[in-house]
């Protein structure tokens, strides 16, 4: 386990280099994919939790959710084939382990939240401001890099535990 953390704790900075103005969007994708692959892997939802490991996405065209459906589709996480969900309506958001808004999702993002209070779900967006609005971890750029900021109040109300070498990579930690 020490080696599997190490190795991630190498894999997420090395994310977080050598990212120009000019990168292309699937690119970006790419890496807030593994991020978030990476998120499921070192995050431990409440023993009550039953759902398989799905990673759904409201929007279909959303790019991360289709790199997540090539790349990552067969993957195991936990014990737990990944499947990844694209399009899933509003009301079927809490079968999911993890939900990733994107831009697409910016004006129903309250409305979204809303509906995932209480259900254990992981929220993840590079929206900005998603901590601010009760979302979980927020992908953003700083200069040529990609970082993240976590909401430590919206996991621990939720009953999610992230890893806290994971933790200590946040830029920010909001509360």
């Amino acid at each position: 386990m020490r080696y599997e953390i190490a190795g991630l704790l190498l894999l997420m900075l090395s994310f977080t280099g050598n990212l120009s103005a000019g990168d292309k969007p699937k690119k970006s994708a790419e890496i807030k994919a593994a991020f978030i692959i990476n998120f499921a892997k070192f995050t431990r939802w409440p023993v009550n939790t039953t759902t398989n490991m799905v990673i759904c996405f409201p929007t279909v065209a959303e790019p991360v959710g289709a790199v997540m459906t090539r790349k990552y589709a067969q993957v195991a996480i936990q014990n737990q084939k990944l499947k990844v969900h694209r399009g899933v309506v509003l009301n079927e958001l809490h079968y999911c382990r993890i939900v990733y808004l994107g831009h697409h999702d910016a004006y129903r993002r309250n409305e979204i939240l809303a509906q995932l209070s209480n259900t254990a779900v992981l929220t993840i967006s590079d929206l900005p401001g998603f901590n601010h609005s009760g979302g979980m971890i927020e992908l953003f750029r700083e200069g040529n890099k990609y970082r993240f900021s976590v909401n430590l109040d919206a996991i621990a109300w939720e009953g999610l535990e992230i890893n806290a070498r994971i933790l200590g990579l946040a830029r920010n930690r909001v509360q």
